[in-house]
């Protein structure tokens, strides 16, 4: 069961979480690609940021003010493995390339999400 704290976390969220997904079912249908894995390294993007702020929700509750040092590293490794896949994403996509016009929305999304997440983890709101 989620506490108030993560659910006042995740109420201003949710766009961040359907419009990253959005884009990886995009890229997976429209990906040229034959062969199934890099289908899914170009696709992976779209999955990365919603499991990077989920897992800011899930450890917010053992996290506080003195010890989110040892816990923001996992959030921060995510989010950078969803920058780096989005970079791979603009250069090995297979298919049309007005299909990046999507990352417009998408990138901001990246960075909200590390806003909230490390506010989330740290319990320090702006």
């Amino acid at each position: 069961m989620l506490n108030d704290y993560q659910l006042s976390a995740m109420r201003g969220i949710w766009p961040c979480f359907l419009v990253p997904l959005a884009s990886a079912v995009i890229y997976w249908f429209l990906s040229a690609a034959i062969n199934k894995t890099r289908r899914v390294l170009v696709a992976g993007h779209g999955l990365l940021l919603p499991i990077a702020f989920a897992y800011a929700i899930v450890v917010s509750p053992i996290t506080g003010h003195v010890n989110w040092e040892i816990w923001i590293w996992p959030f921060w490794i995510l989010l950078t493995l969803f920058w780096l896949s989005m970079l791979y994403t603009l250069v090995r996509f297979e298919g049309n390339r007005w299909v990046h016009l999507i990352q417009i929305l998408v990138a901001p999304c990246g960075f909200f999400v590390w806003w909230t997440g490390t506010m989330t983890i740290t319990h320090d709101w702006v």
